[in-house]
């Protein structure tokens, strides 16, 4: 059994992956940071823009990105001769990826409102270990 691409292929693309999900760790530790920046006016006092604005220009920035990467693997499909996912299919998992999206981003930007940017991150990365702790304390490690 032979494979189309070299080991030396692979770890080029291995490493292209390390470096984006680096870039992508550094880019959403900084976001609470940036969300928090673009609530407040230079004074710390009033509010620039609300949640809602806030998450609508994420958003328009980054639907054409997730319409691109979808082109972009369909095609990639059909070149391998892979049949396309059905219409229905494809439609419904857009709509749930889209409602999830925008919910976790609203509650998200919505409590930056109230918290600081520290205390969100604290949660958000102690979340995943307290998900272990108490699924391994009331479900067993089984």
């Amino acid at each position: 059994m032979t494979s189309s691409s070299s080991p030396d292929h692979n770890a080029h693309y291995r490493n292209w992956g390390y470096g984006f999900a680096f870039i992508g760790t550094l880019l959403f530790a900084m976001k609470a940071i940036l969300v928090k920046l673009a609530f407040t006016s230079p004074d710390g006092e009033a509010f620039i823009l609300e949640p809602a604005t806030l998450l609508f220009l994420r958003m328009a920035f980054a639907v054409p990105v997730y319409l691109l990467i979808g082109v972009w693997l369909l095609r990639a499909r059909r070149a391998k001769g892979l049949a396309a996912s059905s219409r229905a299919i494809l439609l419904k998992s857009m709509a749930v990826g889209c409602l999830a999206y925008y919910v976790c981003s609203l509650l998200d930007f919505t409590g930056l409102t109230y918290i600081t940017a520290q205390l969100e991150r604290l949660l958000l990365y102690t979340y995943p270990v307290f998900v272990f702790i108490l699924g391994a304390l009331f479900l067993g490690s089984g």
